[in-house]
């Protein structure tokens, strides 16, 4: 990133994703897909417990950029207290311990997108979205081109804007 540091990182909690910017929004899609998994999987009350808070902060983040400031406080407060029980709260399975550990280890990071309304979001889903032609175009070469057909093309000229030209052709498959 030739030595830029942005302000906010939102990544899943791949440990090369952190400590990338001065805050970080871990993702919360990738720990609900985690909990949903727990919930069929297991019968712990705690996935319940963490599926429930995760629709509270799913809720505020649809919301954050139409709330007053001092709601959006509040609630994040409310939510940090809710997740305070969540994370000191027994675990049976193993499943549920696991999303309750890395959930202790993210908590600073899990409520990031509240400060910066608007402008962080609470998932990273788009960014994998708008790099998956560019990741598919590199292990799969086709007749369209390196990044599949030209609607795909124009969601990678951001990525290749900022990594140079596009490649002439993608790379053959090992």
């Amino acid at each position: 990133m030739d030595g830029h540091r942005p302000a906010v990182w939102l990544s899943d909690r791949y440990s090369a994703q952190q400590g990338r910017a001065d805050q970080q929004q871990t993702c919360l899609a990738h720990l609900a897909r985690d909990v949903a998994y727990a919930l069929e999987a297991g019968d712990d009350i705690l996935a319940l417990r963490l599926k429930l808070w995760l629709d509270a902060a799913f809720a505020l983040a649809r919301s954050v950029t139409t709330l007053a400031p001092s709601t959006v406080a509040s609630r994040r407060r409310k939510l940090e207290r809710s997740l305070t029980d969540v994370l000191a709260a027994p675990a049976v399975c193993d499943l549920a311990r696991d999303i309750q550990t890395r959930m202790r280890r993210a908590r600073d990071q899990l409520l990031t997108f509240a400060s910066f309304p608007g402008q962080v979001e609470a998932t990273n889903n788009a960014c994998e979205r708008d790099l998956r032609p560019a990741v598919i175009s590199a292990r799969t070469p086709t007749a369209t081109g390196p990044c599949g057909p030209p609607r795909a093309k124009q969601r990678c000229a951001p990525w290749w804007r900022q990594r140079g030209s596009p490649p002439a052709r993608a790379p053959s498959a090992p």
